[in-house]
This record gives C-alpha cells, sequence and structure tokens, in this order.
C-alpha cells in the first residue's frame, strides 16, 4: 500500500546539481568546456581534463548568457537523475544552444524512442544489443551527440574513451569553421 501510494520527486536534479559554479583546469590546455550540473560524474571531469579541456561547472538552471559569458568551446550536459523531461531548465538551454556551441550529453536510465528521431536532423548512432532501444544518437550539422550509457566508467572499462576524443575533434572544427 505505501509503495503505491510514494510519489516520485520531480526535482531530483535540483536536489544533487552543484549551487555555483567551479573550475577544473589543466595546464597548456586547449578548449575550454562549460560542463551543465544535473549530478555530474567526477570521472568526467578528469576524462575531460585528460583530453585537454579546462572545465568549468555549472548549475543546471544556469542561463544561455551565463554560459556563453566564458566562451566555452563546447558544452557536456551530464547525467542525473530521475526522468530528463523533468528538467525543463536543461532542456531549453539545449533549444537555445543547439548549432551554436558542441554539445553532449549522457544519460542512461531513459530510452529514446527511435520513430521519435523523424525530423528532427537527428540519426540514430548506437543501439542497444540486448533489447535494441537506441544508445546514440547525433545531429552532424548542428554538432550535437548524445550517448543513452555511462561513458566515462571508472573504474571499469575503457571502450568509450574515443566518445571525449570524438568531442575534442568536434570542438576543434568549431573552432576552426
Amino acid at each position: 500500500r505505501k509503495l503505491g501510494e510514494y510519489v516520485m520527486p520531480r526535482d531530483m536534479v535540483s536536489r544533487v546539481s552543484c549551487k555555483k559554479r567551479w573550475m577544473s583546469r589543466v595546464p597548456n590546455h586547449k578548449y575550454d568546456v562549460v560542463a551543465v550540473d544535473c549530478g555530474i560524474k567526477y570521472n568526467i571531469i578528469r576524462l575531460l581534463n585528460r583530453v585537454g579541456c579546462n572545465v568549468t561547472v555549472m548549475p543546471y538552471n544556469s542561463t544561455v548568457e551565463e554560459i556563453m559569458a566564458f566562451h566555452p568551446d563546447g558544452l557536456v550536459l551530464s547525467n542525473g537523475p530521475g526522468n530528463p523531461e523533468d528538467v525543463t531548465p536543461v532542456i531549453e538551454l539545449v533549444k537555445q544552444l543547439r548549432g551554436r556551441l558542441p554539445i553532449t550529453s549522457q544519460n542512461h536510465s531513459y530510452a529514446v524512442d527511435v520513430d521519435s528521431l523523424a525530423g528532427t536532423g537527428l540519426t540514430l548512432t548506437h543501439v542497444n544489443l540486448l533489447d535494441g532501444t537506441a544508445e546514440g544518437v547525433e545531429c552532424a550539422a548542428d554538432r550535437v551527440f548524445s550517448m543513452q550509457y555511462h561513458p566515462e566508467s571508472a573504474s571499469g572499462p575503457q571502450d568509450s574513451a574515443y566518445l571525449f576524443k570524438k568531442f575534442t575533434k568536434i570542438m576543434e572544427e568549431h573552432k576552426n569553421a
């Protein structure tokens, strides 16, 4: 009965996101990246640092103006708890920044309906071999890609490390465009 009466909170990201921005810097960096904290794992930041990125971590409800004030080369939307549909500030942020900055996003617990990709400019890039669900999508024209799993595995397999190199390649191309 208690389980049936329980209402799942819809503000999970607001509970885990940082309250103010913070930075993780590396010497001789090549890129400046803003990471929107929806419950970010520190290994995402470490992997971005490893490929030459200074990372400014900002709260999930940061505005476009606040983010663009850092003149980032790229934007990372971290994974986090709860339903992504509940994080409307991040949804609006992506709508406003799509095509202006290379963007990447990671999530695992929710699946993209493959049929919903029609007409969005997104193409399916990765499929889950176990259940056929979408694991990755991309819009090359807008320099946006998303993975529906945890590419920053720590400690764990390193077979997703290429995604961080792909992100830096997209930022390099964007800088030189």
